[in-house]
């Protein structure tokens, strides 16, 4: 991994996003951009052009300040750090982004648990995953950065037979030597066994000398049974794959919902697993 993208509007949450890829990735081959995107409102050329003006000089300043935080926080950064602003929607400008400049990793920072429940749906980063291609790192604002020794992994039949990008799961674990906890919850009897298999040939296919153990239970609600795995167990990082359709927002939505100090990696089938 080489490249992570991390939308910032400077607020507490980005700040603790930035704080967690810095120290989950603090290596001299990484580069980290800082993207700021502002909205200019319609309006004739002259005032979208001193808005323009005005946006640039505040910006600046701002990323001035966090740079300073950075190094302050981290003196012994490795990482290259990159700051970009542009003006748009944010979603737009990242996914411009991240095919141009080949990013590997978007780490986004979610909203407090007040309110969460009720406003995550149709949040910034519930579109941002909806719409990259790119893995997508959710941190809570209540996060706190410990070396992720242990990794819950949501699997589910997505895992089969589906091209899906692992590479930063996998990056985390080596970096980490974690362990994975695939957590299959089968809601039917029903070829139980046949998928349960399948399964673990594309765990092992796909983390290889990894330590990785698949972990049954049985239940009608995926979201809970995952969520009490990891009330029970010291559980570091969430990790689950999730297709760009409306299944998607219900169980990515319930799974940060419940969990608001847990950072939760996102990653696409039908992409490129190179």
């Amino acid at each position: 991994m080489k490249n992570i993208l991390i939308p910032t509007d400077f607020s507490q949450n980005a700040k603790k996003a930035t704080d967690y890829a810095l120290s989950l990735f603090n290596e001299q081959d990484i580069t980290i951009t800082l993207l700021n995107v502002f909205y200019i409102p319609y309006a004739s050329a002259d005032v979208v052009y001193s808005y323009s003006d005005i946006a640039n000089e505040n910006v600046t300043q701002l990323f001035k300040h966090e740079l300073e935080r950075i190094n302050k926080k981290f003196p012994d950064l490795k990482a290259k750090i990159k700051t970009s602003f542009h003006a748009g929607d944010v979603i737009n400008v990242v996914c411009s982004i991240e095919k141009k400049e080949k990013i590997d990793l978007i780490v986004m920072g979610t909203q407090g648990a007040s309110g969460l429940a009720e406003v995550f749906m149709g949040s910034r980063t519930t579109a941002m995953i909806k719409n990259v291609k790119t893995p997508v790192l959710a941190v809570p604002e209540q996060a706190q950065y410990k070396p992720a020794k242990r990794i819950l992994f949501a699997a589910g039949e997505k895992l089969i037979g589906q091209k899906v990008n692992i590479a930063v799961l996998k990056e985390i674990a080596n970096r980490n030597q974690s362990k994975i906890e695939a957590l299959y919850v089968s809601d039917c009897d029903e070829n139980k066994e046949s998928i349960i298999q399948s399964i673990d040939g594309e765990l092992n296919l796909n983390f290889g000398e990894i330590p990785c153990d698949l972990i049954v239970k049985d239940g009608l609600n995926v979201e809970k049974e995952i969520q009490k795995y990891a009330e029970q167990h010291p559980i570091d990082l969430m990790a689950m794959i999730t297709s760009r359709g409306s299944i998607f927002h219900e169980s990515v939505t319930k799974l940060v919902a419940m969990h608001t100090k847990l950072p939760l990696l996102v990653m696409h089938t039908n992409t490129k697993t190179d």
